[in-house]
């Protein structure tokens, strides 16, 4: 039975236009939070010290309208431009769980170091609840923010020492610092450098690189450690980057956290007669 009652057209005495809920939507908005831990539970905008993983958890504090089956949960890794992180964390997003402790969307793995984050770089982690049913508009039925305020002691400055060294045809073993600066050799073949340090801090992650100023692309890595427990890092340059019978100026630097605790430079001369 269809007939009208001013502006308002009432069909089979329900009034046309107006939503009726289903029993599955019933109710309100999901409310829901992040928890995060690293070691130790960390708190949003606090600072924390962070360890080699990080676990996250969604933690749902009402379903609202929605069923668990019907979520998904989604939770990535934002690091900022000035991050020293050399790829982009990957979402990671899965179905919810109905736990003893609730339901959530828990990570079945954590992020990692150096691959999802810095240890001492703040970053945010989005989190969201999504219902991949509805429109790319609509489907993000509940998101929060996650602030990680990674911090870190400031790491000591290293006392550095940058040495290279090269064999000429004769068998010569060519030192810089010394020999190699007097004679001032030609060369054509590989040429090996390294920076060594007394001792470096137990837990602090090193950036150390070495390169020739001004040609290719420098060597990075982290520090090695002797049989005395010594740092040094090596590296190998070939004649197609020093190039032959040109002077060059090897460089190198040691950072950590974000911060230049070293940086050393070492002149190298060749004389080529003609």
């Amino acid at each position: 039975m269809v007939y009208r009652s001013g502006s308002l057209v009432v069909v089979g005495g329900v009034l046309a236009g107006m939503l009726v809920a289903s029993p599955a939507h019933a109710g309100g908005k999901v409310k829901a939070h992040v928890e995060c831990m690293s070691g130790l539970p960390i708190k949003s905008g606090k600072a924390a010290k962070l360890t080699e993983e990080l676990w996250c958890t969604i933690r749902v504090d009402s379903l609202g309208k929605y069923k668990a089956a019907e979520l998904k949960g989604h939770l990535l890794p934002h690091i900022t431009q000035s991050s020293t992180l050399s790829t982009q964390p990957e979402a990671r997003f899965g179905p919810l769980a109905d736990t003893q402790d609730g339901v959530e969307f828990r990570l079945d793995k954590p992020f990692a170091v150096n691959v999802d984050y810095k240890t001492c770089e703040p970053f945010t982690i989005g989190a969201s609840l999504d219902d991949e049913s509805l429109s790319a508009e609509d489907m993000t039925v509940w998101s929060e923010t996650f602030k990680v305020a990674a911090t870190c002691p400031k790491p000591k400055k290293i006392a550095g020492t940058l040495r290279c060294h090269y064999s000429a045809q004769d068998g010569t073993l060519l030192k810089w610092p010394g020999n190699g600066a007097k004679l001032k050799p030609r060369m054509e073949t590989t040429f090996y450098c390294s920076i060594v340090a007394p001792k470096s801090e137990t837990g602090v992650k090193y950036e150390v690189s070495l390169g020739i100023a001004g040609k290719g692309t420098p060597k990075k890595g982290d520090f090695e450690h002797d049989e005395a427990g010594a740092p040094f890092f090596d590296a190998q340059f070939e004649e197609d980057v020093y190039q032959a019978c040109s002077n060059f100026t090897v460089t190198g630097e040691v950072r950590a956290a974000g911060t230049s605790l070293w940086s050393g430079k070492l002149p190298i001369k060749q004389d080529c007669p003609d």
